[in-house]
């Protein structure tokens, strides 16, 4: 009989537990629906991190439009250029050189106010101005038809020559007529120009050295 070995069995060593991974919690992305809500509310009263507040309706709207545009001409806010104080005459010229410069842009625009509102109150301006509104009409459409040669000494002048020609004749005439309207609302804006600079506290003056006569 042949002796048969029986081997002893081999025993696998058991595996460790593998640890089932957590289902991955929802990432939000951004700030939660609450906090956006928040935040929205906040931009519509501050606006975005400069606390200037949004326009919301219309009006705020072309406010804001205007006073961009005002600020971008070099305006100052009108609320502050309408503070007047009691004439000083030891402050009369650092006012009148701070308020010049700090408020060129307001002076101007009532300058324009000023020779606009003589313009409309003179019949015979607006007599010359519509005369010479006719002629730049038929200047114009004559000026547009390339067949159309004009002349000077043997030299033919173009279109632009010619517009530029008409601008100075029309400058000539307006001149001639209403030059003394121009010359007088002209003096009287710089008047006042210059009465509103002596009498508003200037704007480079330390705070509180010019303002305790301020009466607006």
């Amino acid at each position: 009989l042949k002796s048969v070995r029986v081997c002893p069995p081999i025993f696998a060593p058991p595996l460790p537990a593998m640890a089932v991974p957590a289902p991955p919690s929802p990432v939000t992305i951004g700030v939660p629906i609450e906090s956006s809500k928040s935040l929205e509310m906040e931009d519509l009263a501050l606006g975005p991190m400069d606390g200037v507040k949004v326009p919301i309706t219309r009006k705020e709207e072309v406010m804001a439009a205007v006073e961009a545009y005002q600020a971008k001409l070099g305006v100052q806010p009108w609320r502050d250029f309408v503070k007047v104080a009691r004439p000083d005459f030891a402050l009369a010229r650092p006012r009148l050189e701070g308020n010049l410069t700090t408020f060129r842009g307001n002076y101007a625009v009532l300058s324009l106010v000023v020779v606009l509102a003589s313009v409309i109150l003179s019949p015979q301006c607006l007599l010359v101005i519509a005369a010479l509104a006719v002629a730049w009409g038929v200047f114009a459409r004559k000026n547009a038809d390339e067949n159309w040669k004009l002349s000077v000494g043997g030299v033919d002048l173009n279109a632009r020559v010619r517009s530029s020609l008409m601008a100075l004749v029309s400058g000539i005439i307006l001149l001639y007529f209403e030059g003394h309207l121009f010359l007088s609302a002209i003096g009287f804006s710089a008047v006042v120009c210059a009465a509103h600079a002596v009498c508003h506290p200037a704007a480079d003056q330390p705070a509180g050295e010019d303002e305790g006569d301020v009466i607006l």
